[in-house]
């Protein structure tokens, strides 16, 4: 019964920010018009974009490189199609441009992202984007192969 009154206690929205920010994941929310409407922590740090400074712009906007690369028809099948979609990093290398400097290198981060619609009585009103940073493990394996190579 005491696990039962717990459950009931768990606010929605105070779990979905400790996830949004305790996580190393970067999370972006944006709404049909995509605009971004939640930026977390992660994002801030590794865009160097303040949530309250990109908070209401329209992601395509603020990101042209997605549709020169054609990558908003990853967004807009999420929102047709209501189901969520994966963007591998050794096919799309990335979807918000983030560089990350590794060892003096500039780097554009590889990123595995999962592209989810937020229903609300069956409709979607909203895409999450979550995005981890797979840059350090793919730059790992591929030294490994080098250095394979060579003792071979």
């Amino acid at each position: 019964m005491e696990e039962h009154i717990m459950a009931d206690r768990i606010n929605a929205s105070v779990f979905g920010e400790v996830l949004a920010n305790g996580l190393a994941l970067g999370v972006i929310v944006m709404d049909q018009s995509y605009r971004i409407v939640l930026w977390n922590h992660w994002m801030e740090k590794h865009s160097g974009i303040r949530e309250a400074d990109i908070i209401g712009e329209n992601i395509l906007e603020k990101f042209p490189d997605i549709q020169q690369r054609g990558k908003e028809q990853y967004l807009i099948e999420c929102f047709e199609n209501r189901k969520p979609l994966i963007l591998s990093p050794f096919i799309h290398g990335y979807l918000i441009p983030l560089d990350i400097i590794k060892e003096n290198t500039t780097h554009r981060m590889l990123q595995d992202v999962r592209i989810y619609p937020l229903f609300d009585n069956n409709e979607v009103i909203a895409t999450i984007i979550i995005i981890k940073d797979l840059t350090e493990q793919i730059l790992h394996e591929k030294e490994i192969v080098r250095l394979t190579r060579i003792l071979k």
